[in-house]
């Protein structure tokens, strides 16, 4: 059979918490779950894949439409999340329009977190909840056959008027046995990142799961149980990576250095082989060490990640994250020490937060003096403790996620948790953490003696010119007089 997977085009994405201009700075990172789920499919040898990422491509839905007319695929997957679902409708109806005999297939998390409102849109024939490595191939096996496919795990369709929803496959507990992530059915050229100027760059998960409960994160689909890959295959996975011309790796892992052992045994791998390619790996505090971090830069990391949230002890336990703040301090300091660059990530107007709990994050923001700091407003999505608390405390009158998940609409915007009305407050907020941060002199003059090429040097202009005049945003001062001390919960 003949099997397109799209990553849509980002044309009706709900987004709340970033001005446009700061979404753009991104650049295009390749859509890892297609990437698996292609080499799934590949693996049985039974059938042609097709990768076509529509948003790294620059297509827009007529263009998409002809590709996929061209293609002539019996089955189009597609990813679909709770922010993307209007993309991912869209991308249905144009793939239906082209070819009105193929199977569109749904997965991701929206599948997951709203399997029947999904199946109910009539838009999708079939979506899986979960992981799909091996169940889409059991689905294409079926289809071929022709013996149906009512048993097929996690499976999702209506058939008539009955609602047909098999429960999950059971998470994947041998990841060594999955193949790799298809990074060869890429156009790996139209791949960058803001966090680089080596080109192209690609993605990949060395676990799955996170054994974490922070309040603010919804149940991935790929669980909370965490599972590991062994050093040899994600070792394997990086040289035939450099091999393919991609001179960066981002390790999206929930936390790759959960293990210790693990990293530094993959450490060990990478420079035996002799890779050189560069890495970027996520961490959380309390994991890192002088000896992990020694390891991972000279295995090729080029920069480590982590969630700091938020510099009030207060909003940290409301957030089920590490209280302790000078460890996390130390944490950054630790990886400057090893020679390492790192991004520090941080949400504004979170539950209850004040100005001076948006002070203690800058302060906090100022001491650990990361490379880089990535802000963005707290928004209560869809599964989450929080979201969970605020409709039951009656702060959210209405199921919104639900219900924009059963009548999906362009107007549709998210709630935060700010009160009603004082959602441009957040978003002024949100610039005036920008712009203390990166517009201190000492930061300036350290990116300057940094900048590397003309490509760099625009990079940062694009990057300073967000943050003074991005697109939401307000020049107001919310660290002025008339609102020291306000809460949003007010």
């Amino acid at each position: 059979m003949q099997v397109l997977l799209i990553q849509p085009p980002e044309w009706y994405t709900v987004r709340a918490n970033l001005p446009e201009s700061v979404e753009k700075l991104r650049g295009a990172t390749p859509p890892i779950s297609l990437m698996c789920v292609a080499a799934g499919v590949r693996k049985t040898g039974r059938h042609r894949v097709t990768l076509l990422d529509a948003f790294a491509l620059g297509l827009g839905y007529d263009g998409l439409e002809r590709a996929i007319r061209k293609a002539k695929p019996d089955v189009v997957g597609i990813p679909v999340t709770t922010f993307t679902l209007l993309d991912a409708m869209e991308t249905a109806r144009r793939a239906r329009k082209a070819v009105p005999g193929a199977k569109i297939v749904a997965g991701g998390l929206q599948p997951s977190l709203y399997p029947k409102e999904t199946a109910e849109l009539g838009i999708f024939d079939y979506s899986f909840p979960g992981e799909v490595d091996w169940t889409l191939p059991l689905f294409l096996e079926a289809l071929e056959s022709g013996n149906g496919v009512q048993d097929i795990p996690g499976i999702i369709f209506c058939d008539g008027k009955n609602l047909v929803a098999n429960p999950p496959a059971a998470p994947i507990e041998d990841l060594d046995s999955l193949p790799f992530p298809s990074h060869d059915l890429l156009v790996l050229d139209r791949y960058s990142s803001l966090i680089t100027n080596l080109e192209p760059v690609s993605i990949t998960v060395t676990s799955r799961g996170c054994p974490y409960r922070c309040s603010f994160c919804s149940h991935s689909v790929t669980g909370k149980k965490y599972r590991t890959r062994s050093a040899e295959s994600v070792a394997e996975e990086m040289a035939w990576c450099e091999k393919l011309g991609i001179r960066y790796l981002m390790v999206y892992d929930e936390v790759m250095t959960l293990q210790k052992d693990r990293v530094l045994q993959l450490c060990e791998l990478i420079q035996k082989r002799g890779i050189k390619m560069k890495w970027m790996a996520r961490a959380r505090v309390g994991h890192l060490t002088d000896d992990i971090l020694g390891a991972m830069k000279r295995a090729g990391c080029d920069m480590v990640t982590m969630g700091i949230e938020s510099g009030s002890p207060r909003v940290l336990k409301k957030l089920k994250r590490p209280t302790d703040i000078d460890a996390l301090v130390r944490s950054f300091h630790m990886i400057r020490s090893a020679g390492l660059r790192s991004i520090a990530y941080f949400m504004i107007a979170c539950p209850d937060e004040e100005m001076e709990d948006l002070q203690a994050s800058l302060d906090v923001a100022k001491r650990s003096n990361p490379d880089m700091v990535h802000a963005a407003v707290f928004v209560p999505y869809p599964a989450t403790d929080l979201y969970e608390e605020g409709l039951a405390t009656g702060r959210f009158e209405t199921d919104y996620w639900e219900a924009f998940s059963m009548n999906p609409s362009r107007d549709f915007h998210p709630r935060l948790w700010v009160a009603p009305g004082r959602e441009k407050e957040a978003m002024e907020r949100l610039q005036w953490f920008y712009r203390r941060f990166y517009l201190r002199p000492g930061y300036v003059l350290r990116r300057l003696v940094k900048l590397s090429g003309m490509k760099d040097v625009l990079r940062n202009l694009r990057g300073l010119s967000a943050v003074l005049t991005g697109k939401g945003w307000s020049p107001a001062d919310p660290g002025g007089e008339k609102k020291k001390g306000g809460t949003f919960a007010e």
